[in-house]
């Protein structure tokens, strides 16, 4: 497909970690698109200047890369100049009853403008002592890395993004995917921020990944160039996982170039890759240890193919890739195991649409689950979504307009063959990244999603049609394709993705979503508003006028500082998208358990893996904690 442009983009991005009650650090639980032109043929496109030298897979070097960022004496990347000022407790509009309403921010600090980008939080060690930091990005290409407790910035930080020999003048990176953190150097060494640049918003031409040690060091940097016909960037959030082997961490992301890349700790590609795949990528790699495996699978969706001959593909699918001897052929690199059908095929694009969402992995069943599921339900629909194998759920876009009959969808797979389970039918497009965990109520596996809500028969719609209604929409689906619930937000185009986090001080999991319109928490049993929010009135949101083009994190604080316990953080920009901040808003509740997905890709290092419905994972029986039974005993 080729470049991604409208009049006003809108696009995607996110993330968050924390370590519950004594884990260690590193421990994981965690968090927007448009139209364009016909693309362009490519040929293979390789990384530009400054390029490493080839090397074997997962280099011993690691000393900091030689990059273009201004340098101390000490080889020091020296902080960004950018004003961050801890703000003095801003206050959230909504004034009514304490006892009843979301309490108001605790803290925050200003930044740039913010957009698509997400938080991520981890609790690392700093010093011998446990800290709660926050990393985002903002659209001046600086990366912010706060310590939470105290609402200041650690040592060596913001900063900023390389801008690559060559550039044009006042060029900066545009930051609008979702940094991860990853532990590269192993489980007991500091963690590395990886982050990715690139945005139709704001077209500076910058392109690149770039990865900094915790105290700002810049590590090395990857540099991706245009295609004809597309803009320049990296917009698709890196995740770190063991793809290449040995246990070593390697950084997955894909790129506007056509290219999936696979580097390892030293920003070297792995030999055979990077994987090419002929089309944009938007969508961010979930990386999942499928049974019986010993290194990660990508999954990832890709872009429509072969719209111009008359049996090619007409539509996004889901791609699942492997490391390894590339079967046939006598060299390692990355292939595809299976993927997904597509939407359609003919000579025309009215049938399927391409995938901007990114994948969610877990699991939905257990064996004896599904045999009650398949033993109860009619004639002819008794293997309706029912496996006792991984799932893969992703949903669909809006590059072609009027909307091809694939746009409005949640797909949910057999990860072991990428086979179609279900689909579930939205009011528009899904353009953030479903979410999965064990909801309150159900106390089941379920899968959350927010799609657009537009007026027209699927056929006849456009994005103008999703904008002029001012609402979105949170879907919840149980096991089998079975709509839960269905709530409508203020504020179109949802661009951002859900939290599942327990919000009344339960086990199971309710969710906290943005929009537009400001942070909504919901309960995960029905939908409805908690804690006083609603559609109705200036005060309807938790931080109404706070744009959340992105994810919310939630998170356990520690650390040296006055502000303790958990906390929901959200990025936003204010309503003339001038300026952006980060905010801290203390839960109501503590959560009872950890949180199924508490933030953009479930956890810091992207990895899109729904750890809460894997088995042995902590018992979850109801709202009084009693019981012991597993959270797929009752799937």
């Amino acid at each position: 497909m080729g470049s991604r442009w409208s009049a006003r983009r809108l696009i995607r991005g996110s993330a968050v970690v924390l370590a519950w009650a004594g884990a260690a650090a590193g421990a994981t639980f965690s968090a927007g698109a448009g139209a364009s032109a016909p693309s362009a043929p490519a040929s293979r496109v390789h990384q530009a200047a400054p390029s490493p030298k080839a090397a074997s897979h997962h280099s011993d070097a690691t000393s900091p890369a030689a990059g273009s960022n201004p340098r101390d004496p000490s080889g020091h990347a020296v902080a960004a100049s950018v004003a961050t000022a801890c703000l003095p407790k801003p206050q959230n509009p909504k004034v009514t009853n304490q006892s009843v309403t979301f309490p108001f921010a605790s803290s925050g600090v200003t930044t740039g403008r913010i957009r698509q980008t997400s938080p991520v939080v981890v609790t690392v060690a700093v010093g011998g002592t446990p800290e709660t930091i926050v990393v985002f990005g903002d659209e001046n290409g600086v990366v912010h890395v706060v310590d939470t407790s105290t609402c200041q910035e650690l040592p060596g930080w913001p900063q900023q993004m390389a801008v690559p020999r060559g550039s044009p003048a006042g060029a900066h990176a545009v930051i609008e995917s979702t940094p991860a953190i990853g532990w590269l150097d192993g489980p007991n060494q500091p963690p590395t921020i990886v982050v990715g640049s690139g945005s139709t918003w704001d077209n500076t031409g910058i392109g690149e990944v770039e990865a900094f040690y915790l105290n700002g060091y810049e590590r090395w940097l990857r540099v991706v160039r245009a295609t004809p016909g597309n803009a320049n960037g990296v917009f698709s959030s890196p995740a770190i996982g063991d793809v290449g082997g040995g246990g070593q961490q390697d950084v997955v992301f894909g790129s506007w170039d056509y290219h999936l890349y696979v580097v390892d700790k030293t920003g070297r590609s792995l030999p055979g890759t990077p994987y090419y795949n002929a089309e944009t990528i938007w969508s961010s790699p979930a990386l999942f240890q499928m049974p019986g495996r010993h290194t990660d699978d990508v999954f990832i969706g890709l872009d429509k193919t072969q719209t111009d001959k008359p049996h090619g593909c007409i539509g996004g699918f889901v791609a699942d890739l492997r490391y390894g001897i590339v079967p046939g052929a006598r060299h390692r690199g990355l292939y595809v195991v299976h993927e997904s059908s597509c939407q359609g095929t003919g000579a025309h694009q009215r049938v399927g649409q391409a995938v901007w969402s990114s994948p969610a992995v877990g699991y939905l069943s257990t064996p004896a689950a599904a045999a009650h599921v398949v033993a109860n339900l009619a004639g002819g629909t008794s293997r309706r979504g029912v496996t006792t194998d991984p799932v893969v759920a992703i949903g669909t876009s809006w590059y072609d307009q009027p909307f091809g009959s694939g746009t409005n969808r949640l797909y949910v797979y057999d990860a072991t063959t990428m086979h179609l389970l279900w689909r579930g039918t939205t009011d528009g497009p899904i353009y953030g990244s479903p979410a999965i965990g064990v909801l309150s109520g159900p106390h089941r596996p379920a899968i959350v999603d927010t799609s657009f809500v537009c007026t027209q028969p699927v056929a006849l719609d456009r994005l103008s049609n999703c904008l002029s209604t001012q609402l979105s929409e949170v879907d919840a689906w149980s096991a089998t394709g079975s709509l839960l619930w269905s709530t409508k937000l203020i504020g179109p185009t949802d661009l951002g993705s859900p939290v599942l986090v327990p919000l009344l001080g339960e086990k199971a999991d309710d969710v906290l979503v943005g929009s537009s319109d400001g942070l909504y928490p919901l309960s995960g049993a029905n939908g409805s508003f908690l804690y006083g929010t609603s559609t109705i009135g200036p005060q309807r949101a938790v931080h109404p006028g706070c744009r959340l083009f992105n994810t919310p994190a939630v998170a356990d604080v520690q650390g040296p500082g006055s502000y303790r316990g958990w906390y929901a953080f959200e990025l936003c920009s204010d309503g003339v998208e001038t300026s952006g901040g980060l905010y801290a808003f203390p839960l109501p509740k503590a959560p009872a358990a950890p949180p199924a997905w508490p933030m953009f890709r479930a956890n810091p290092s992207h990895t899109g893996v729904a750890a809460s419905t894997m088995p042995g994972w902590p018992a979850i029986s109801g709202t009084d904690g009693s019981g012991s039974a597993s959270p797929l005993a009752s799937a």
